[in-house]
């Protein structure tokens, strides 16, 4: 993204601070303008229930158009039919910024042969589990088709760069007796540790988790136990008992359980390398087990991004994209009102809003952020190279594996780091080449030309993949090859500091919880308390939490597939 010039930058600003001291607004109508507050106690705050008399507009900008952004601005529609609901007479309108000219942000497709006609390939969220209800509630009530195809199963191999660790069949790898000769109870003791977090997650999806509140006498305290919504990641990691866990390796945690060095340094860290690109002695052990939860694992079958498109069109939000929609630069302006924000694009043009939601990585979004002292904390990215093709061969070649030419090779290959790591500690061998994350046989398709029978393959790689490595692995079998390269999602390191999600007054920062975890699912979660922190400040923590809730104990075990209120607010939201 091309940023405004800081020539532009600061022309804009010394605008702003003259419009300031001389009483002008330079955004709007003149009867708005305002001298700058001394102090945040001195901005007098809008009525919390106006009168008809009183009725407003607030206006939100979202920047991003990917998972959170999204599903922020549909949450932020519900709460304006909450709104309606309650009779308030303040209205809420969205505005959607998104550079490119698509929605989805890095769910993402192309098209064997780039020809629409075939069924999308994803180029990176892939896929969304059993436990990710956001999605799968969403999915449900916008009618979209899943069993997209994420693999083409049979045999799966952990490669570390000179020889397959173990070989097997993926769907009953864990209970075969060659898997338990090998590592023992460690897939068993594992899967209670994923478990156990599991059901800590949850609690984001179910009602009597998120807003139930002590009691003191007859009244009720003010705040939920669980703190929701939370405005640091610290505090959210914290609700879900997952603080501990970002602050160890998952290589150190799930030796701390007594799993076996076996079982973590080869099928745990083939998950953490496909899902994360980390190996399991830098990657958090929050990040481990959410690499190791993908029961059920399935995706929209015309491509994830359908999800978001749904997000965004249902939510009635006004949607920017392009140079209109690249936003270069925000800048704060106190107002009699409160404080509003300047959103500027990327065209030259530029709009007052009364809070911001940023839903975009922040390290790369281009965004300059003008009058205030606080600044949005951004974290190193996993810059990953995504590598399609289609090849008429069955499998791989078995000579790049040490293997006869003919010999079969598993289909989906993944890997782990560990003989690299060991050879680092003796200079006298040649060290194991590790040149790719994953290798995956996607499905079958038809040459659009001779009609032959094909396969979709993909790669995920710490570089990109030269012709030479294509030649090692297919021959000259390959009809066509497409490339691509990101920054996939964090490094997630350990870490016991958190960044803030308000990041200042009426500007919320929903992608901070990518710190702790990245995924399309916790980009709804990101989004949806984002909003909630907004809704709560404008009217009040009951119109977030309800008030007087009551749960019984069948509440706390409903299945979260059967809130239908699951994007709403008050007390059976979650």
């Amino acid at each position: 993204m091309i940023r405004i010039s800081l020539l532009a930058h600061l022309t804009l600003l010394l605008a702003l601070v003259h419009a300031v001291v001389s009483h002008q607004h330079p955004f709007s109508a003149a009867q708005d303008a305002t001298t700058t507050p001394r102090t945040q106690s001195d901005v007098p705050q809008p009525p919390l229930f106006p009168s008809r008399e009183t009725a407003d507009v607030r206006r939100i900008a979202i920047v991003g158009g990917g998972p959170s952004g999204t599903s922020a601005a549909y949450f932020l529609s519900t709460a304006a039919s909450h709104l309606s609901s309650l009779n308030h007479t303040t209205t809420l309108s969205m505005t959607l910024f998104e550079r490119s000219p698509i929605l989805g942000g890095r769910a993402a497709i192309t098209h064997p042969y780039t020809n629409t006609s075939y069924d999308p390939i994803e180029l990176g969220a892939s896929i969304f589990a059993d436990v990710n209800y956001n999605l799968r509630r969403a999915v449900q009530d916008f009618k979209l088709d899943t069993g997209a195809h994420t693999g083409v199963g049979g045999e799966t191999g952990i490669w570390d760069g000179q020889q397959f660790l173990f070989t097997g069949d993926q769907g009953s790898w864990w209970t075969s007796a060659r898997f338990f000769l090998r590592y023992g109870y460690g897939a068993v003791t594992t899967q209670g540790l994923v478990a156990r977090q599991l059901g800590w997650f949850s609690g984001l999806y179910r009602a009597p988790f998120l807003h139930s509140r002590e009691r003191e006498g007859e009244k009720e305290r003010k705040e939920t136990v669980s703190g929701y919504p939370w405005s640091t990641v610290g505090e959210l990691a914290e609700a879900v008992n997952a603080s501990s866990l970002v602050g160890q390796t998952g290589m150190a945690f799930l030796k701390d359980h007594r799993v076996g060095e076996l079982f973590i340094e080869e099928m745990v860290e083939a998950a953490t390398r496909v899902n994360y690109a980390q190996d399991t002695d830098a990657i958090h052990a929050f990040g481990a087990m959410v690499s190791l939860a993908a029961s059920g694992a399935t995706g929209v079958k015309t491509g994830n991004f359908r999800i978001f498109e749904e997000f965004a069109k249902r939510s009635g939000a006004r949607i920017l994209t392009g140079v209109e929609g690249e936003v270069t630069g925000l800048i704060r302006y106190p107002t009699a009102n409160g404080t509003k924000w300047y959103v500027g694009s990327k065209s030259g043009e530029g709009e007052l809003f009364d809070a911001v939601i940023l839903a975009t990585p922040w390290h790369n979004s281009g965004i300059t952020l003008l009058n205030t002292p606080h600044r949005v904390k951004g974290v190193p990215f996993v810059h990953l190279h995504v590598t399609l093709l289609t090849t008429s061969r069955t499998s791989p070649r078995g000579s790049y594996f040490g293997m006869g030419e003919n010999d079969a090779v598993p289909r989906t290959i993944l890997t782990s780091s560990e003989s690299v790591r060991r050879a680092k500690g003796d200079t006298s061998k040649k060290g194991p080449r590790l040149e790719f994350f994953s290798l995956t046989y996607l499905r079958s398709v038809t040459h659009p030309q001779d009609g032959g029978k094909e396969w979709v393959v993909k790669i995920f790689s710490p570089s990109a993949i030269p012709v030479s490595l294509l030649d090692s692995l297919f021959g000259d079998s390959i009809s066509w090859v497409q490339r691509h390269e990101w920054d996939s999602y964090p490094q997630l390191h350990p870490t016991d500091r958190f960044p803030h999600i308000e990041i200042d007054d009426n500007l919320y920062y929903s992608n901070a919880l990518e710190s702790l975890v990245s995924t399309m699912e916790t980009s709804t979660v990101a989004a949806k308390n984002s909003v909630a922190l907004l809704m709560k400040k404008w009217f009040g923590d009951a119109f977030v939490n309800g008030k007087g809730c009551r749960y019984g104990v069948g509440d706390w075990g409903r299945d979260p597939m059967d809130g239908e209120n699951w994007a709403g607010w008050g007390c059976d939201s979650g």
